[in-house]
């Protein structure tokens, strides 16, 4: 989980055996003939962002322990990939139980890759009752009244396969533009 949070964020890891540090340096000066270890690479067409783009918030919130995952409809996942908050007329299906403020991976429901990750504003009974639905209907659906967003702008992280989704549409409209 560490090394995933960590290229996601454009860091490069190793993991190697703890009682023998001298083999990261084995690695950083090339000498890896007789290493055991996992590298962990960031693949230089991942790069999207740079390191210091990312707020320590954001950071935080794609480390976070997944509770559970939302898979969205295509239109929702197209809406998260232009960085738009989470509504639940785009949700699909709930699993997993979560609470108010924990991390869920968000789902392209067409591919089934993950594409964020966010922190939610209701509970996963909450989002599988007014899944479908827009947020006028909430009150009326659960008898009480919740905030119109299933996860805030501010709290969802795209993940790597959502960037290289937005690369490729990026490169369809320079295909289109020549």
């Amino acid at each position: 989980m560490a090394a995933r949070t960590a290229v996601s964020a454009g860091i490069e890891c190793i993991l190697t055996h703890g009682a023998k540090p001298e083999k990261v340096l084995d690695y950083l000066t090339g000498d890896t003939s007789d290493t055991l270890m996992t590298v962990f690479r960031v693949l230089p067409d991942s790069m999207r962002f740079v390191v210091s783009e990312m707020t320590w918030r954001r950071r935080w919130i794609l480390a976070l322990p997944l509770k559970g995952t939302l898979t969205l409809t295509a239109a929702a996942a197209n809406s998260i990939r232009n960085k738009r908050p989470l509504l639940a007329f785009g949700i699909c299906a709930v699993s997993g139980v979560f609470h108010r403020d924990e991390g869920v991976s968000l789902l392209d429901g067409d591919t089934g890759e993950e594409i964020a990750r966010a922190l939610v504003n209701m509970k996963s009974q909450e989002i599988d009752k007014v899944k479908g639905h827009s947020a006028n209907k909430f009150k009326k659906i659960l008898g009480y009244p919740v905030v119109s967003e299933v996860a805030f702008r501010e709290n969802i992280i795209l993940t790597t396969g959502a960037l290289a989704a937005l690369d490729s549409d990026q490169d369809d409209e320079q295909d289109d533009e020549d």
